[in-house]
């Protein structure tokens, strides 16, 4: 009887004590329900601003994107016009090198016998005319050419020192139509009578050769630095876009 009535009391006492704590954890509830919904919505809050981050993160690549591309084509008209440049003169630069060889191949003595006429045919006397006009001669009397290639040497030099790029377009015009349209303005024509002049002709033809081809490539090689340094300039912006847009993407991942 009295191990019953021990039963029941300490039953009695667990359920007692049980009814307490549900009491005091039902207050704990109560006192901490404001603060779970402050919590959750701070929670609501964040998840917004990380959604509206990573739309605008999203929005930022997008753009970006798009202006890569944009770069990217730029970029490849870019390469175009310098590869067409680049080719250009690589068949260029052969006649260049030509009319260099030509000069080289001339020697003091050729020029000597050339100021020894004193009565020179005139397929000698047109070639030098158009010669000393290149080199930025005003007089192409006879007289004056004689003077100018008194010093073989030092007219050589300067035949082999001309740069062609400096020769005016209006000293260009004047020999290709007054010189080098004549039908017997021909090296080998022109050899007959003098060795060197004719050599000289040949040399004058090739600059004239390689200034047409050069004179369409400079605006090409303008074109193309141009727009490189606009790329640079671009890619330098997108770079740094793309780096921006990396570093939110991260914070939102």
């Amino acid at each position: 009887m009295n191990a019953n009535k021990n039963r029941l009391a300490n039953g009695l006492k667990k359920l007692n004590d049980t009814n307490a704590n549900i009491a005091v954890l039902k207050v704990n509830i109560a006192e901490m329900q404001p603060k779970l919904i402050e919590s959750n919505e701070q929670l609501k809050i964040t998840l917004e601003k990380v959604n509206k981050d990573k739309a605008v993160a999203d929005k930022k690549e997008a753009e970006a994107m798009i202006e890569k591309e944009a770069v990217e084509k730029k970029a490849a008209e870019a390469k175009l016009i310098k590869d067409d440049a680049d080719f250009d003169y690589s068949q260029a630069l052969p006649v260049l090198e030509n009319a260099k060889r030509i000069v080289d191949n001339l020697d003091k003595a050729a020029v000597g016998e050339i100021k020894g006429y004193a009565t020179p045919p005139p397929l000698v006397v047109t070639t030098m005319e158009a010669v000393v006009i290149m080199l930025g001669e005003k007089q192409t009397a006879w007289e004056a050419i004689k003077k100018k290639i008194m010093d073989p040497g030092k007219f050589l030099g300067e035949v082999k020192a001309l740069d062609v790029t400096t020769i005016p377009e209006k000293t260009w015009k004047l020999v290709r139509e007054k010189y080098f349209k004549m039908p017997e303005f021909k090296p080998e024509l022109i050899a007959g009578k003098s060795v060197a002049a004719g050599k000289l002709c040949e040399w004058a033809l090739a600059l004239s050769k390689y200034q047409l081809i050069n004179k369409d490539i400079i605006p090409k090689r303008e074109k193309a630095a141009e727009m490189d340094k606009i790329l640079k300039e671009n890619m330098a912006i997108l770079s740094a876009t793309l780096a921006a847009v990396k570093e939110v993407k991260d914070q939102v991942a």
